[in-house]
């Protein structure tokens, strides 16, 4: 009889299991920097909804105030989260038509700010003149 060496493979070498290891190691990265795009993703729409919300209800104030025939205040806010800052502005140089624009105008040093201003507007048909000029002064 001959001898023949054994050659069947019982188990994994060490060169596999290193190789093995890497291509999982790069598929975790993979998903470690998916899960930190989203963190950011979801912390920019938070910001923007905090944005749309403080926007919208000065709006909402102003044009109240323009309905009960009062002229809203202009105004420069600056005491929102990271930074932000928050301004209304009151147009009446169109006669019978009064406009007003709200601005959150953000920190670009702050952390994952948004590349622009958010900025809605609104107009309101007057059919009686205002008592004077908008008061207060906005952000520049």
């Amino acid at each position: 009889m001959t001898s023949e060496q054994n050659t069947s493979a019982e188990g994994f070498t060490l060169i596999e299991v290193l190789v093995a290891m890497v291509v999982v190691a790069v598929g975790l990265m993979g998903l470690q920097a998916l899960g930190i795009g989203a963190a950011r993703s979801i912390a920019l729409a938070a910001r923007q909804s905090s944005h749309t919300s403080i926007a919208s209800d000065s709006l909402e104030s102003a044009m109240h105030q323009l309905r009960d025939g009062t002229v809203p205040t202009q105004f420069c806010q600056a005491d929102l989260r990271f930074g932000d800052r928050l301004t209304r502005i009151v147009d009446l140089s169109s006669p019978g038509l009064a406009r007003v624009t709200v601005r959150v105008i953000p920190d670009p040093d702050s952390y994952n700010a948004p590349s622009s201003p958010f900025e809605i507007s609104s107009s309101l048909y007057l059919d009686a003149a205002l008592p004077g000029p908008p008061v207060g002064t906005p952000c520049s």
